[in-house]
């Protein structure tokens, strides 16, 4: 009785293999990184980003969970909304963010969204930044200071309680 080859036809899983490449790429363009992200070893994501494996659909649905566009992969078109490079990068990071880092995100969003018609940059970030210790270490009326003598401690400080408060902690 002859032994079944588990490996596939490499012409038959190439399409695949390529798009399954470039949408790892999009996610995350080193291999090492985005094996360790999702758990699987890269001489397992090589065979099948060379066609020299075939994707099961646990790995299809592990990968999907990692923002990589399945639909794309198996048909070549674009399924749903399709997450732009910088979309794509800050969910990706956001992701890798503890807790508190995440609520600190949400927090900095909000605080931006709120302040809509205005341009953000990293310098205007940095600048408000910069202007709310300021402030803080002069008058004490800072918004997010718990102790307006702490300077960027206590901004950092009164930052955690408003995570806190974020999160329904108080």
């Amino acid at each position: 009785m002859k032994m079944e080859n588990r490996q596939s036809d490499s012409s038959k899983t190439e399409p695949f293999a390529s798009r399954l490449r470039e949408e790892r790429l999009r996610v995350e363009p080193h291999q090492g990184k985005f094996c360790d992200k999702i758990g699987v070893s890269r001489n397992r994501q090589s065979f099948l980003e060379n066609g020299e494996r075939e994707m099961r659909g646990d790995y299809l649905s592990l990968i999907a969970q990692h923002g990589l566009d399945v639909t794309y992969i198996l048909t070549g078109r674009r399924g749903g909304e399709q997450l732009a490079m910088r979309e794509s990068t800050l969910l990706s990071q956001f992701r890798s963010l503890d807790d508190i880092g995440q609520c600190t995100v949400l927090l900095t969003a909000a605080q931006m969204v709120s302040a809509a018609g205005q341009h953000f940059t990293p310098r205007h970030v940095i600048q408000a930044m910069v202007d709310d210790l300021t402030m803080s270490a002069q008058t004490g009326a800072g918004p997010a200071v718990s102790d307006p003598g702490a300077g960027a401690a206590g901004y950092l400080a009164g930052l955690h309680d408003q995570q806190r408060a974020f999160k329904g902690e108080e």
